[in-house]
This record gives C-alpha cells, sequence and structure tokens, in this order.
C-alpha cells in the first residue's frame, strides 16, 4: 500500500467507514430498545430496526461471548449489508447489563492466580473446619487438671479469650453473586 492509500485509508477509518473486502461497512450510533438473547431492537432516526446481532454470528454453537447491552442505552453498530441495514451487529456499549462468555478457558490478567474458586465447596469445608474447633473449645473448657498437693486446675481461664464460638461460615461469604461459572 503506497502512503495515499494509507492516507486515504486511516481518514475513512477516522471517519467512521472502513473497507471490509472492497465493501464500505457504515457505523453508527443507535439506541438500544429491546434485548432477546443474542439479538436486540434499535431506534435509528425514529425507525425500529429488530434482529441487530450482539455476536458476530447467530448459530446453534455452544461456544460464545454474547455482550447485553441495557435497554434504553446506546450502542455502536457496524452495517456488514453495506447500508442496507440487513446485517447489523454491535460492536461497542455505553453500558453492559451482563456479559456471558462461554469457553472452555478464560484466562484473566495472565491467570498467575490459579482457578476460580467453588464457593459452596469452600464454604462446606470451612464449616467442618469451624465445627471441629468449637468442639475443641467446648471439650477444653470443661476439662480441669488434678494438681498435687492444691487440688485442680480448671482450663476454662486459659481458654477465655477463645471461648467464643466461632460463627460457622456460609456458602454467601465466599461468593459474589455477580460472578457465575
Amino acid at each position: 500500500m503506497n502512503n495515499y492509500s494509507e492516507i486515504k485509508q486511516r481518514i475513512k477509518n477516522i471517519a467512521g467507514v472502513f473497507a471490509l473486502m472492497n465493501e464500505q461497512v457504515p457505523i453508527f450510533l443507535a439506541k438500544i430498545t429491546a434485548v432477546d438473547g443474542a439479538t436486540c431492537e434499535i431506534e435509528l432516526d425514529g425507525t425500529t430496526l429488530t434482529d441487530v446481532r450482539l455476536r458476530s454470528v447467530i448459530n446453534n454453537e455452544d461456544s460464545k461471548l454474547v455482550i447485553t447491552p441495557k435497554v434504553g442505552s446506546y450502542v455502536i453498530l457496524a452495517d456488514l449489508s453495506g447500508g442496507r441495514y440487513t446485517e447489523l451487529v454491535a460492536i461497542q456499549y455505553s453500558e453492559i447489563d451482563k456479559i456471558e462468555i462461554n469457553t472452555n478457558e478464560i484466562i484473566i490478567n495472565g491467570g498467575n492466580l490459579g482457578g476460580m474458586v467453588k464457593s459452596e465447596i469452600v464454604a462446606n469445608k470451612v464449616s467442618e473446619l469451624e465445627k471441629k474447633v468449637n468442639e475443641i473449645i467446648t471439650i477444653l473448657t470443661g476439662v480441669t487438671i488434678p494438681l498435687a498437693p492444691t487440688g485442680t486446675y480448671p482450663f476454662a481461664p486459659i481458654f477465655s479469650a477463645v471461648s467464643q464460638l466461632l460463627p460457622l461460615s456460609q456458602k454467601s461469604d465466599f461468593e459474589n453473586e455477580k460472578i457465575k461459572h
């Protein structure tokens, strides 16, 4: 590509239109009026357009990334039909209601912290540990040690700092309900 062609292409990109397989692909802003699964309805210049895609291809594959915009928010759309408004796809969002990802693996920030915690399993294991600690505290606070010749010495004063039983953990203590897997 020569310098003039490159400058021309960059101007088209700045103007919001880029070439895709020798066709012009208009890009414009529209308001979301309804969302239904992987498609939405938009309002553009007073006209309602339906079946606007929220993902690049609507198919029956399990693997997907769907960004669902909030109703009433704005999206930037690409018209893959070259101005006929028959193949619209959302490419940017002013407000997002949810992001749905279905894939074999998701890596966030390099994945150095390991896998995501399964909150219900962690809560059950921590709760079992807390029960054991509570059992130990209960047993030891009632134990007395026989001492000669002065009598007995109860353990209760030693454990006064930890005599409070631990509250048992629940799944909700470990769970961020806005992130599900």
